[in-house]
């Protein structure tokens, strides 16, 4: 009977043990997007990170609608991490379309990716710059892209309109074969490096040309809408091109409540750096992020993540 007191006890208090330790765990959803894009794969890696190396904290990756959808679900708490495009976390943060109302409860917490804009013609068309484009038949992607929201802001700072454009939408893929058979001068592609499309017309015509961007040109974009970040596209990075390119990209942010712990933000910010090879195995593209970047969120940081890049001396 003594005995079986004893091995009850034991049980019993193991038992204790493994309840008090689960309450103590803290979780956390990440809300990514569908299962075909990047969002999902990329926030799963997260995940894992998370649970190997930020003790008490267990994380997973959510299926969600993406960036617009994850803007609501973190601010209500529905998802404790969100990922999203930086212009749609800037209009969430700020009550802009599509949301009716201003979310003053989100955080960023770092940098994922940059989608990266990429203007590209061929040499015989002549074009240099992105004022030539006007007049011209420029491939902007499937229509109702993001991206073609993002270009219109872009050609504000040309004095330019899309109305000035000759507009071609089809997917990029197409707009390479219009480009090279003479159906279109011009293609925008917006993505994170290395594009696939790009990859393409380098592999098909030597006579490609990446168009580069101007530096004042770069500031007023970059002052005007803070979730444009001024990116360099370095040589080599496609067959033929042989320069470092001047361009802009469109951040895409990582972002929590302002009620996240302060030292769990901190934590979090500083596993994802430094063990950015498990993101890189996962999608290639994370290649580019770095601590540099990584502070350009266009809403307020997490004051975890204000304390991360402070002690990288990449923040002030």
């Amino acid at each position: 009977m003594k005995r079986l007191v004893i091995l009850f006890l034991i049980a019993f208090a193991l038992l204790s043990f493994n309840v008090v330790a689960l309450a103590a765990t803290k979780h956390i959803s990440i809300g990514t997007a569908g299962t075909g894009g990047y969002f999902y794969p990329l926030g799963g890696a997260i995940a894992s990170i998370i649970n190997k190396y930020v003790e008490g904290v267990q994380a997973t990756a959510e299926v969600t609608g993406g960036s617009v959808e994850n803007v609501v679900l973190v601010a209500k708490n529905k998802v404790q991490i969100g990922m999203a495009n930086g212009n749609i976390l800037y209009a969430g943060y700020h009550g802009l379309e599509p949301y009716k109302e201003a979310y003053k409860n989100l955080r960023g917490l770092f940098t994922i990716q940059p989608s990266v804009v990429h203007v590209l013609t061929l040499k015989t068309t002549g074009i240099k710059t992105v004022r030539d484009l006007k007049g011209k038949r420029v491939v902007l992607g499937p229509a109702g892209g993001g991206q073609i929201v993002l270009f219109k802001e872009i050609l504000k700072q040309y004095n330019m309109a899309l109305e000035d454009l000759k507009p071609i939408y089809v997917s990029y893929t197409q707009g390479v074969q219009a480009l090279l058979n003479g159906n279109a001068d011009a293609l925008l592609a917006m993505a994170a490096i290395p594009q696939k499309a790009v990859i393409e017309l380098a592999a098909r015509s030597k006579d490609w040309v990446m168009i580069r961007f101007e530096d004042d040109v770069i500031e007023r974009v970059t002052k005007a809408s803070p979730y444009f970040i001024k990116f360099i596209i370095p040589k080599n990075t496609y067959s033929g091109l042989n320069e470092d390119v001047v361009t802009v990209a469109a951040t895409t942010a990582v972002f929590c409540r302002d009620d996240l712990e302060e030292e769990i933000a901190y934590k979090i910010c500083k596993a994802v750096y430094e063990n950015l090879d498990i993101l890189i195995k996962t999608i290639e593209s994370a290649k580019v992020m770095n601590v540099e970047n990584g502070k350009d969120v266009p809403i307020p940081l997490h004051p975890g993540a204000e304390r991360f890049f402070k002690e990288k001396g990449v923040l002030k």
